[in-house]
């Protein structure tokens, strides 16, 4: 996925600030190992042009310049990770449009950071104590679903 595409989604707010910064990092160490690695580059050195001959643009270089990749570490966190919001979406899935347009309401509205149960019964048209109780009763369900998942 484009820069440009993965820019737009988190705009939309379909993507958080942390998933479009980690596909960012994921976009540019595949562009390293398909591209970087085997082409020849050229880099103005004040006056002087440097070539680097393929396959000689080493890690080193890149982190010099700024470039970030991922460590073993941040790999396996990162799956972690992922597994564990693709457990979320798929059980955010199940639920229906009512119950999803709660969920969306307590914690993705106002630009991801969500609202407070009294801001949210309002603009659902509901009392705040039945708010909190459909709220609960729907993170418990999503809770067994993601842990069946495992």
């Amino acid at each position: 996925m484009n820069a440009k595409t993965l820019k737009q989604l988190y705009e939309d707010g379909e993507i958080s600030l942390e998933v479009y910064e980690h596909m960012l990092k994921s976009n540019r160490k595949a562009r390293y190992f398909t591209y970087d690695l085997k082409t020849e580059r050229k880099i103005m050195d004040g006056e002087n042009v440097v070539v680097i001959p393929a396959r000689e643009d080493s890690l080193e270089r890149l982190l010099e310049l700024g470039e970030e990749f991922g460590t073993e570490e941040n790999v396996a966190e990162d799956y972690e990770e992922h597994e564990l919001h693709e457990r979320l979406h798929a059980a955010l899935d199940t639920l229906t449009k009512g119950e999803r347009r709660l969920i969306d309401e307590i914690f993705f509205s106002q630009n991801g950071n969500g609202k407070s149960e009294r801001e949210a019964a309002k603009n659902l048209g509901i009392s705040q104590q039945k708010l909190h109780y459909r709220k609960k009763t729907l993170i418990d369900r999503l809770k067994k679903i993601m842990n069946s998942e495992k």
